[in-house]
């Protein structure tokens, strides 16, 4: 299966993908456990995915939405066959370059949920 690039992911789908990371996620048992809400990063209340921030990390050069991701990626010390993941993700963050951090990131996950299959 070829990985995604970032540009094909949605607004949603890149929310979904930070927070299924994140494991932010839980499902509503009122509703009979169909709804699949998750905790907003900031507020800590359980809501809808579209209401997730992770999109706007760029928009509003939020570093404080990215950096917990960030350093969840590099707890979990783990590279593909050539490294460049997390290189990437270095590479932009020395050079303060939150659109390629951010993309590097997307990148990191898609990589990483694609090794857990």
């Amino acid at each position: 299966m070829k990985q995604m690039e970032i540009q094909q992911l949605t607004s949603i789908e890149q929310k979904i993908l930070f927070a299924d990371f994140m494991e932010i996620g839980k499902q509503d048992k009122s509703n009979g456990g169909e709804i699949y809400l998750y905790e907003h990063p900031i507020t800590g209340e359980y809501a809808d995915p579209e209401y997730l921030p992770y999109t706007e990390i760029c928009e509003n050069t939020n570093w404080n939405l990215l950096m917990p991701v960030i350093d969840k990626i590099y707890e979990l010390d783990q590279h593909d066959e050539e490294g460049n993941n997390v290189g990437d993700i270095t590479h932009a963050l020395v050079d303060i370059d939150i659109n390629r951090t951010y993309e590097a990131v997307v990148k990191f996950i898609q990589w990483y949920n694609k090794q857990k299959q």
